[in-house]
């Protein structure tokens, strides 16, 4: 009983404290191409290596649903995006 509580309420720490690393505290930039032809995107420099393995998986799997570019964003109003 004291070992599943301990484990719920240092579960629920590490997400409290996750949650609270904000990108203000810093970035780092990830290509997800080739040198030749870079696609750049940001992610929080507060991860460990095996969160950033994660997300880079995560994003390099999923390209075709992320856009890098207004470009690649149909439909989208660009006299509303860029400002």
């Amino acid at each position: 009983m004291i070992s599943f509580l301990l484990k719920k309420i240092l579960r629920r720490l590490c997400l409290f404290l996750n949650k609270n690393k904000s990108m203000v505290d810093g970035h780092k930039k990830v290509n997800l191409s080739t040198i030749k032809n870079p696609s750049l995107t940001f992610i929080n420099a507060n991860l460990s290596p095996k969160e950033e393995r994660s997300y880079i998986e995560l994003i390099m799997k999923y390209q075709d649903i992320f856009a890098s570019s207004y470009d690649e964003m149909l439909g989208l109003n660009l006299k509303v995006a860029i400002h």
